[in-house]
């Protein structure tokens, strides 16, 4: 999860923030010194590549006009890993890092590329905020799902 932490100095979506990483239990001829895990892929939240500053609309969800909201432009965390992952994702040790509970947008981006474990933060989870929504992430079958919480400091870490 720290890994997925430093990403977002990356993402240009500072509010949100989402950073996912991609990681698989096992060995890797590709990966020599990771020990029993191996990297896959990361992403944070992103306007399209080759876009300037200004080309979309940084609004949040407290504007009025729906249309200049930046949710409809955004690529998402898990969308930007699953696309520019490093390797294939082998269907039973695979598992993703969430720094937010994943939207009802990339659920079945993640169960289709065959991701078995999702660890991701619950602040959302069955929530529909704005124009997203998690509420696929509860009924979602057939992936292990682990999440954790800011402690009352607001600083992440193990109790």
């Amino acid at each position: 999860m720290v890994q997925a932490r430093l990403l977002a100095y990356r993402t240009e979506d500072h509010k949100t923030g989402v950073r996912a990483v991609i990681w698989a239990e096992g060995k890797s001829r590709s990966c020599e010194g990771t020990g029993a895990m191996y990297f896959i892929g990361c992403g944070y939240n992103t306007f399209p590549i080759g876009s300037e500053y200004a080309d979309f609309p940084h609004m949040d969800d407290k504007q009025k006009d729906r249309e200049m909201r930046k949710f409809r432009y955004i690529i998402h965390a898990e969308q930007n890993a699953l696309t520019f992952r490093c390797q294939e994702i082998k269907q039973k040790r695979s598992m993703i890092f969430v720094t937010k509970c994943p939207c009802d947008e990339c659920i079945p981006l993640i169960k289709g590329a065959g991701i078995k474990q999702i660890h991701a933060g619950d602040v959302d989870v069955g929530k529909k905020k704005a124009d997203v929504s998690y509420m696929r992430f509860g009924e979602l079958e057939g992936v292990s799902k682990f999440t954790w919480q800011l402690n009352p400091s607001g600083a992440y870490g193990l109790e």
